[in-house]
């Protein structure tokens, strides 16, 4: 689900990094 997020935005990285925490 973030994958898709940081391949269509590459600035949401940090964003994508929070999310993942929260797995």
């Amino acid at each position: 689900m973030t994958t898709p997020t940081i391949e269509l935005k590459p600035s949401a990285s940090p964003l994508a990094a929070a999310e993942r925490e929260a797995i």
